[in-house]
């Protein structure tokens, strides 16, 4: 299973001087995540955002009008979206807190501890989180059916060349060191034991 934590760490690794400037400009936005329970970076692909990653890996996204201001003396609002993963196209976007639409100006700084609210009240009722229900209100699975927590992962391998160099992360991507190629992280997991039939597919 990903590593949030460990999924962050590897992206604030590879930060360069944009990123560490974003993290000294909305590094109070970040640790407001943080101390929810959500690890956080700045992302600057295509503007700049804060993003904070949720256990099951979803991700909630700080931005304004659009794109977070570089001037904080700019910022117009706080607006928040719950997102599958941070790629164009996203199977699904959730609006959880939005002071620019609603007119409620948030100054410099003004408004992040509503806005982690809304996101931790959001993501108790979220329907793109129903795996991380606890086990008592989820339903009973049919008779036959495996056991979810059965199919987990015990490795991973590269779906291309079989190798087990594969780095796994936030954005929902498994990356292969060995062959180089990028492929969905859910399509080279295997299951959390050994099994004779994992080892002899090589998946």
């Amino acid at each position: 299973m990903l590593n949030v934590a460990a999924a962050v760490a590897a992206i604030r690794a590879e930060y360069g001087s944009d990123e560490h400037q974003a993290v000294e400009l909305y590094g109070d936005v970040m640790d407001a995540f943080e101390e929810a329970g959500f690890p956080a970076y700045v992302e600057t692909r295509g503007g700049l955002a804060v993003c904070a990653v949720t256990p099951d890996g979803s991700l909630l996204t700080v931005a304004s009008e659009d794109a977070l201001p570089w001037d904080r003396d700019r910022l117009a609002g706080w607006h928040l979206a719950h997102t599958a993963e941070d790629e164009p196209g996203t199977p699904w976007r959730c609006t959880v807190h939005d002071a620019v639409a609603a007119g409620h100006g948030t100054g410099a700084g003004e408004g992040i501890e509503a806005m982690v609210a809304a996101a931790v009240t959001h993501l108790k009722t979220c329907p793109h989180r129903a795996a991380e229900l606890p086990a008592d209100t989820r339903p009973e699975p049919s008779p036959g059916a495996p056991d979810p927590a059965s199919a987990l992962v015990h490795g991973v391998r590269c779906t291309s060349c079989g190798s087990p160099q594969i780095t796994l992360t936030v954005r929902g991507w498994a990356n292969c060191r060995a062959c180089g190629l990028g492929q969905e992280s859910g399509a080279v997991m295997i299951c959390r034991d050994w099994c004779e039939k994992c080892e002899a597919t090589a998946l």
